[in-house]
């Protein structure tokens, strides 16, 4: 008995071994991409960085007016947009929406497809697939850019329109 479960200390930590140091090449060829990128001046993107786990985009805003153009016309008070992008599959995924003023109503919303962060500013790129607010022909391609910081404008837009702009937080992080 005593033989077997050493046996099995000895493979947990044969495996744990080696699961870190893969997990630590893999950190350091994502962190060597943006260290290069950076010294060249170009964009850290999720894109261009092959084999990179950890990247993104948080963003939270306080309440704020769109310009509706669905069913609903004109501007529209909302309690603000939020997103949360981040690096999966060596792509920027994740979700966003802009949230109804009105709680018995439906927010706006959808899927992050792509997008990049320098660590100063992003793009944000998506898909809009639900609308509570305006009520518009769904789906539509949608970007959301900004500077990274705190207190800073948050710029939504639609393709089939000029955009709305709400104050708030945009946290970037790269590798």
């Amino acid at each position: 008995m005593y033989k077997k479960f050493e046996l099995f200390i000895i493979v947990t930590v044969s495996l744990t071994l080696v699961g870190s140091a893969t997990l630590n090449g893999m950190s350091t060829l994502a962190q060597s991409n943006i260290t290069n990128a950076s010294k060249i001046g170009a964009n850290v993107t999720a894109k261009g960085m092959a084999g990179a786990t950890y990247g993104g985009v948080d963003i939270d805003s306080k309440s704020g007016v769109i310009n509706c153009d669905g069913e609903i016309k004109g501007p529209v008070k909302t309690e603000g947009i939020q997103a949360d992008a981040f690096v999966r599959h060596g792509k920027f995924a994740g979700a966003w929406r802009i949230v109804n003023e009105n709680a018995t109503g439906q927010d706006k919303g959808g899927i992050i497809t792509g997008g990049w962060t320098d660590g100063k500013k992003y793009q944000i790129k998506g898909v809009e697939h639900y609308d509570g607010i305006c009520k518009a022909k769904l789906p539509k391609d949608i970007t959301i850019t900004g500077d990274c910081g705190t207190g800073i404008e948050i710029k939504y837009a639609t393709v089939d329109s000029k955009g709305d702009t709400f104050k708030g937080n945009g946290h970037c992080y790269t590798g």
